[in-house]
């Protein structure tokens, strides 16, 4: 008699990776060699689209499989504190160990949110977040925009060394837990978020002279709708740049999307060494993109396909899930997080209750 596969998943999520800043998504520079081949072994989603370019309210679509209007987490000043209730909770509450390591930005550690445990959590701050975010008439202007432009270079920040911390944890969980049943890992990261200070073995692998400008940089090369001007001065980011800071903004994106990338292959090997590559549900995703300089904006909050669409390699080694070297394309009207709901619920041996999803 064949043995039961075990019931194991792992999602590991970035934070602000573009879905089109990939090798195989045909971005023509942005090396993400490790992505690329989970991509061409697997199922990649071709239109895994966040249901809100902006974190808190992407990050409570994520977890309830539910659009921005259902879960009333609209803004960043309104972070979620586990209602509704989402696919950590079923898990949970059905005897499956949900654990998670890194960043989730919800309200605080206190809350319900459906996990087992958190280990390396990061919340908003002070449980509030940003309160700013929720104005809009007249939109203010977000003075503190300077800093992305002030905070450009080559070398460790405080999010990449939280990273490294991030995957190693994640690393000791898979090795302590392989010969277990019936959990999950979500694993958070979050590069390739600002500010744009990337590691130099990963800036290395990129030269000044070859970054492009992002498109449409320059003023005379738009027309922009008026929504879209008002955010960008709301969003002052650009203004502060000249030419080759733009280009250094990218050179150090490109960077923290390699160190990234580097980060998922150490989570893919450890999966590998423990022995796990045939049992668990592997998926990578990210909670929204970034406008990576595209027509003066950078950051999220846009409609616009670099910051709307996210990476969605898909599910890795379970036939159950997914077949390899294969593309998929979402529903429009349900969205990607509904889809990765359907997944997680299966690794847990459960049937999710579509019916009360929508997103």
């Amino acid at each position: 008699m064949q043995n039961r596969k075990k019931r194991i998943a792992i999602v590991v999520m970035s934070d602000e990776h573009s879905g089109v800043a990939m090798g195989s998504a045909g971005h023509p520079w942005i090396k993400t060699p490790h992505l690329d081949a989970f991509s061409a072994s697997n199922t990649r989603f071709t239109s895994a689209y966040t249901n809100s370019p902006i974190c808190i309210p992407a990050r409570a679509s994520f977890t309830t499989g539910l659009y921005t209007h259902a879960t009333r987490n609209w803004c960043n000043g309104l972070p979620y504190t586990g209602t509704p209730r989402g696919w950590t909770h079923l898990l949970r509450d059905a005897g499956c160990d949900v654990t998670s390591i890194g960043k989730l930005h919800f309200r605080n550690e206190v809350d319900d949110t459906g996990f087992t445990r958190q280990l390396l959590p990061m919340h908003v701050v002070n449980g509030v977040g940003d309160l700013l975010g929720a104005v809009r008439d007249p939109l203010p202007v977000r003075h503190k925009a300077k800093a992305l432009a002030e905070e450009i270079g080559i070398g460790e920040s405080t999010y990449t060394q939280y990273d490294r911390a991030i995957a190693a944890e994640s690393i000791r969980w898979i090795q302590d837990h392989a010969e277990q049943d019936n959990w999950v890992l979500f694993s958070s990261f979050v590069a390739p978020h600002f500010p744009l200070i990337a590691p130099e073995e990963f800036a290395a692998l990129y030269r000044l002279e070859d970054i492009p400008l992002p498109k449409l940089s320059r003023a005379e090369d738009r027309d922009d709708h008026p929504w879209i001007n008002a955010l960008r001065d709301c969003f002052r980011h650009d203004s502060y740049f000249d030419e080759m800071l733009r280009k250094r903004a990218m050179l150090s994106y490109a960077g923290l999307c390699s160190f990234m990338d580097w980060h998922f292959q150490q989570i893919c090997d450890a999966i590998e060494a423990a022995g796990l590559a045939e049992e668990a549900l592997l998926i990578y995703t990210a909670d929204h993109g970034d406008n990576m300089g595209t027509r003066a904006l950078w950051g999220k909050s846009t409609l616009y396909e670099e910051s709307r669409p996210r990476p969605a390699p898909g599910a890795r080694s379970r036939p159950e899930y997914a077949s390899g070297g294969s593309h998929a394309r979402h529903p429009r009207r349900r969205g990607a997080d509904a889809h990765g709901m359907d997944g997680l619920a299966g690794a847990g041996g459960m049937a999710w209750p579509f019916t009360a999803l929508d997103g």
